[in-house]
C-alpha cells in the first residue's frame, strides 16, 4: 500500500482546532483493497441494521440516517483507543489545514479519557494561553453544554468556530474549590514552533514548542543564527517542555542534526508487517534538512559534537519524546526535568473511497527508542529529576495531587522560560559549568498503570 507523510500526535491528544500533534500518522493514498477485507461478521451486521431500524422507526423524534451511521462508526473506532478516530468531511478538512500550523481555534491540545476532556497544554501565544488555561484543567462544559462523554471530534466541533467569536469553557482545576468560567475568543492562529536566545556568553537556549511541518527549516535557521552570533558556543539547551509532538519527519530531521549519520532514531512495532519499521536519520529527506552550508566557516558537524541538555516535563509528548529519547540513548544529551507524557503510538489515515473526503485514523503500532525502550505509557525518564521552581512545593500535599497521573501544576509561566526564574535552566547551566545539580527530593519515576505492565 502506497503511503506518504508520517505525522505524530501526542496522547490521543487533539488540538481544539482540529489539529493533532503527537502520534505518528501515515496518510494512505488508497483504501484497503476489497479482496483484502476481513471476513464480514454477518450476524453482527444484521444486528447493527436491526438496531438502526428500531431507532429509526421508534425514536420519539425523526432521526437522521446519516447521523446514526456516523455515530456507529465513531463508536466503533473510539472504543479501541483514544487515538483511533473517524473523520467526516469537515473534520478531515480541518485536520489537513491545521497540521501545517495555521488554523482557526483557541490553541489547546486535549486528551479525552474515561469520558473526561483534559487539557494537555495550551500552545504558546494562542487565545487559550492568554486566557489562562493550564495543563491538567478539565473541561466540563462548552457554552453551557456538558462535555462529558463526548468523542474528541464533537469536542473539537463545539470549540471551533468563526474568528473573533466567543466560546465559554467551564473548567475544573486542582486547588480551586469551585468550577471556573473562562471565556476565550477564537482567532486564526499561525504558530511559531522555534525560538532561541543566547544565555550568558557561550550558551544558547533553543525552544521547540511543537513539531509542525516547518520545524526543520525553522530550527536549521535558528542554529545558523546562533552560530553567527556565537561561533564559540560551549553548550546548547534544547527545550521541549510542553511540546505535544507533531510531524514525525520533523523529529527525524531534528535528531539528525545532533547524532551520527545513518543512526537509528525510532523503531515501530505492530500487527501489520508494514508497521514494523526502523527509522534512521537518513529518512529525514534532503528537502526537510536544509543546511545552509555556503555560510562562511559554518559546518553542521558542530551540532553533532556540542554538549546538549534537553529539558522536558510531563506535557512533553510524542515527537518530543522521540528526539529526547534518541539523544539520551546515544549519550548525545542529558535529559533534565520530569518524566514525559508517554505518548508513543502510530496512526495511519485510511481514506474511505465510498464517501469521498472521509477517512479513518487507526492506531497501527507503538514506537520505541533506539535502545528498544517503549515510550507508550512510560515516556522518557530524565537523567536528573529537577523541580520546576527552586522551592517547588507543588506536589507536597494530597491537596495538590495532580488531576492527570504524573502531572504537576505549572507554576512557571512560559514567559519566564530561560530567565533567572527558570530553575531547570539555572541547573542546566550549572551542569555545563561542572557544578552539581540540585535534584528533586519529590519527583520520581511514576508507577505504571496495570494495563501498561
Amino acid at each position: 500500500m502506497k503511503s506518504f507523510k508520517l505525522r505524530l500526535l501526542p496522547l490521543a491528544s487533539y488540538l481544539l482546532i482540529g489539529m493533532i500533534f503527537g502520534s505518528a500518522i501515515t496518510i494512505s493514498v488508497q483504501t484497503v483493497a476489497r479482496g483484502n477485507n476481513p471476513e464480514i461478521p454477518t450476524q453482527e451486521i444484521q444486528q447493527l441494521v436491526r438496531v438502526y431500524g428500531i431507532l429509526k422507526n421508534n425514536y420519539v423524534e425523526k432521526v437522521d440516517s446519516k447521523k446514526l451511521f456516523t455515530s456507529s462508526i465513531n463508536g466503533m473506532a473510539t472504543s479501541l483507543d483514544p487515538h483511533t478516530q473517524y473523520f467526516d468531511k469537515k473534520s478531515l478538512e480541518e485536520f489537513n489545514e491545521s497540521i501545517n500550523g495555521k488554523f482557526v481555534g483557541i490553541g489547546i491540545e486535549i486528551s479525552v479519557e474515561d469520558g473526561l476532556v483534559k487539557i494537555v497544554t495550551p500552545i504558546e501565544g494562542t487565545p487559550a494561553y492568554r486566557a489562562g488555561l493550564q495543563a491538567g484543567d478539565l473541561i466540563t462544559h462548552i457554552d453551557g453544554a456538558s462535555a462529558r462523554g463526548l468523542p474528541t471530534s464533537d469536542v473539537v466541533k463545539r470549540v471551533r468556530g468563526k474568528p473573533q467569536t466567543e466560546v465559554i469553557l467551564t473548567i475544573v482545576r486542582k486547588g480551586e474549590t469551585k468550577p471556573m468560567i473562562i471565556k476565550v475568543i477564537r482567532s486564526e492562529i499561525q504558530t511559531v514552533s522555534v525560538k532561541w536566545k543566547l544565555i550568558e556568553d557561550h550558551y544558547a537556549w533553543l525552544r521547540i514548542s511543537h513539531f509542525q511541518t516547518t520545524v526543520t527549516e525553522d530550527i536549521t535557521k535558528a542554529l545558523m543564527d546562533i552560530y553567527k552570533q556565537q561561533p564559540k558556543l560551549k553548550g546548547l539547551l534544547l527545550d521541549m517542555r510542553n511540546n505535544p509532538g507533531g510531524d514525525l519527519y520533523g523529529a527525524l530531521a531534528v535528531s539528525s542534526l545532533f547524532i551520527p549519520h545513518n543512526s537509528v532514531v525510532l523503531k515501530t512495532n505492530g500487527q501489520v508487517a508494514g508497521s514494523n519499521r526502523t527509522y534512521t536519520t537518513a529518512d529525514a529527506s534532503a528537502s526537510q534538512v536544509k543546511f545552509v552550508t555556503e555560510t562562511e566557516n559554518y559546518t553542521h558537524e558542530l551540532w553533532r559534537k556540542i554538549p546538549i541538555i534537553v529539558l522536558v516535563n510531563e506535557a512533553s509528548a510524542s515527537a518530543s519524546e522521540i528526539v529526547s529519547g534518541a539523544l539520551q540513548d546515544y549519550q548525545r544529551a542529558i535529559v533534565i526535568g520530569n518524566q514525559t507524557y508517554g505518548k508513543g503510538s502510530v496512526q495511519k489515515i485510511f481514506p474511505i473511497e465510498e464517501v469521498k473526503g472521509t477517512a479513518v485514523k487507526v492506531t497501527t503500532a507503538h514506537y520505541y527508542t533506539p535502545k528498544n525502550k517503549i515510550i507508550q505509557g512510560t515516556g522518557v525518564i530524565p537523567d536528573y529529576f529537577v523541580d520546576e521552581m527552586a522551592d517547588d512545593s507543588t506536589h507536597k500535599s494530597e491537596e495538590s495531587k495532580p488531576l492527570i497521573p504524573g502531572f504537576i501544576e505549572q507554576k512557571l509561566k512560559l514567559a519566564d522560560y530561560a530567565t533567572e526564574k527558570d530553575f531547570r535552566v539555572v541547573q542546566a547551566l550549572a551542569y555545563f559549568k561542572g557544578q552539581s545539580i540540585k535534584q528533586s527530593s519529590i519527583l520520581k519515576v511514576r508507577p505504571k498503570k496495570k494495563e501498561e505492565e
